[in-house]
């Protein structure tokens, strides 16, 4: 192995990636060290390593070449193995263009993280955090289009949004056990309506964490509460199909700081061929009315029945907790008959609805 790394020490890559293949507890199977160890398949090159809280922080330019010189290691000794390019933080124009022009023949995606939170307990502005997301996700996909386009006929390189979530109330000193409310949940729906609209080049998307670090379950030893994110996180990944959806919406809005419009529903939609399954996702963010959507399919054929799924609370900082668990839930309706003209948003719900198309 030629010597990589800093300050003339050997970094010698097959070792390490062996050495991580074969660890008795977190790469097993069973977590006490049965099994056979899995075969990772994705790695990424480095965390966050355009921030100084980083151990090995470095530019753009030092990061890139720097990362080359991995990657080339990492496929010449393993590949069928995928890797990850860190991106820079925001969308960060100038960090992403570097690191592409220098390592996009040698990765399959880049990275971006985000967290987001209401820390001046602001309920307007905290709904329109998703048109922030969508500002950042439109400059990482352009980089990345104009990355590929200028790479045509290579191989693409794809998003992967493997950090996001709420945090904003803990630190390490509160051991990351945030507890979410309903207004949580509806920023972690409108996640994935951003997902959704990105599709085609976001491939990867990752919540952190699961379970008790700012996670959609929180556990003790007697028993376990499913906080209010893990609603949407369950029924999206039940209710959507592969394919996404541009659907056009026009609704009221409202005024912040940052945005002259904040649209008062935020909508997706997603088609599964194999099933011939329709979902309609719809967040409505006003804290007090509830909106009426009027449907156009445009000339297809919805088969009944309908399938309606409501997430709601009583209010917006309605939080479930080991003494009331069920607060906020997932409700389940069936509707018969024909596709509704209109469905009705409560205040401050996520509202799904599923049904089959006519082929």
């Amino acid at each position: 192995m030629a010597p990589i790394g800093r300050k003339g020490k050997r970094l010698d890559i097959r070792k390490r990636i062996s050495h991580l293949q074969k660890r008795p507890y977190c790469l097993r199977p069973g977590g006490g060290g049965g099994g056979k160890p899995h075969n990772v398949p994705l790695w990424g090159l480095g965390n966050e390593l355009y921030g100084d809280w980083q151990i090995g922080h470095k530019s753009a330019r030092e990061y890139a070449p720097f990362a080359r010189e991995v990657a080339k290691v990492v496929k010449s000794t393993s590949p069928g193995v995928e890797l990850v390019a860190n991106g820079g933080a925001h969308g960060d124009l100038k960090w992403n263009q570097i690191v592409l022009d220098k390592l996009a023949d040698h990765v399959e995606y880049l990275s971006m993280h985000e967290y987001v939170g209401n820390r001046n307990d602001n309920f307007a502005e905290y709904m329109a955090v998703p048109l922030t997301t969508d500002r950042y996700l439109t400059t990482v996909s352009g980089t990345l289009k104009a990355s590929n386009a200028i790479r045509y006929p290579k191989k693409p390189v794809y998003l992967a949004f493997d950090e996001w979530n709420v945090w904003y109330r803990t630190g390490v000193k509160e051991a990351l056990e945030e507890t979410y409310n309903l207004e949580d949940a509806l920023v972690v729906a409108m996640y994935f309506h951003n997902f959704f609209r990105y599709a085609d080049i976001l491939k990867i998307a990752n919540l952190a964490q699961m379970v008790n670090v700012i996670a959609p379950i929180l556990t003790k030893p007697d028993g376990l509460i499913l906080q209010t994110i893990f609603y949407p996180f369950e029924l999206y990944s039940r209710c959507a199909g592969r394919f996404a959806l541009d659907l056009h919406v026009e609704c009221p809005g409202y005024k912040t700081d940052l945005y002259e419009k904040v649209p008062y529903v935020d909508a997706a939609g997603t088609f599964d061929p194999d099933t011939h399954q329709l979902a309609l996702f719809f967040v409505n963010r006003h804290p007090k009315d509830a909106i009426e959507v009027e449907l156009e399919m445009g000339g297809v054929q919805p088969v009944p029945p309908f399938t309606r799924f409501e997430i709601a609370g009583e209010d917006v900082k309605t939080a479930n907790t080991f003494e009331h668990p069920n607060q906020v839930t997932c409700r389940k309706t069936s509707l018969d008959g024909p596709c509704p003209p209109a469905i009705t948003l409560p205040a401050h719900t996520i509202v799904v609805l599923t049904t089959a198309l006519k082929v």
